[in-house]
């Protein structure tokens, strides 16, 4: 991909027709029906919103998301080659992708906020009587906050201009978003495994047979 400063718009629309990677050798670049993988995407994805909509109908928050991307990533060129696509779709295809990303980390925040919440209502209907899992729910939520909220900012000024994630020939700079990436599956994993094992210690102590407390457990565990 070509990157440059300053480009008169008649180099831009030049740029934007050329392939968005350089072909294998012996390979033709084949705009007009590139081989790629939009079938299987679409099929995924439908089958996503579907999905999350059943096991999430009171949540409603993820079903808003999977339209979302359904919508954002409905420019085609999924898993096809570089050199199948022109520089033009490759940038808008960034722009959508940087759309999704900037509405993520709500989303994300909100599903985990909606289980805690869950939590807080079934185990801990008077605090006095729990403590402990009154403050460890309030203890993840204000993590939770904090840490998408951070991502949600420093992902919005990774560029500035952000335009300049989907048109790199803008004038201005860009930091390095893998670190939010890198930062946020971190923080997921810890975060998720939290969650699971949070209601365990309760449903421990239910008097019930071990049979009941597991089905239990793994009930929470899908998210219900």
């Amino acid at each position: 991909m070509i990157m440059a400063t300053t480009l008169t718009p008649e180099q831009v629309q030049d740029l934007l027709s050329t392939p968005a990677g350089r072909a294998p050798p012996g390979v033709i670049p084949n705009f007009q029906n590139p081989s790629n993988l939009d079938g299987p995407v679409i099929v995924a994805i439908v089958l996503c919103i579907i999905i999350s909509g059943l096991a999430t109908f009171m949540r409603i928050v993820l079903v808003a998301d999977g339209v979302l991307f359904w919508i954002t990533n409905n420019e085609g060129g999924h898993g096809a080659h570089a050199w199948d696509l022109h520089q033009g779709t490759a940038f808008r295809l960034c722009y959508w992708f940087q759309t999704t990303t900037a509405v993520y980390s709500p989303a994300e925040f909100l599903i985990k906020l909606s289980i805690l919440l869950q939590y807080l209502r079934i185990f801990v209907p008077n605090r006095k009587n729990n403590r402990l899992m009154f403050y460890a729910i309030h203890i993840l939520i204000w993590c939770n906050l904090i840490f998408y909220l951070s991502k949600f900012i420093g992902l919005l000024a990774i560029c500035v201009p952000r335009r300049k994630l989907w048109q790199p020939w803008t004038d201005g700079h860009c930091g390095d978003p893998n670190t939010w990436f890198i930062a946020s599956g971190l923080f997921n994993v810890i975060s998720d495994f939290a969650i699971l094992v949070l209601p365990l210690r309760c449903i421990w102590k239910l008097q019930i047979p071990t049979k009941k407390k597991i089905m239990i457990a793994l009930v929470f565990a899908t998210g219900f």
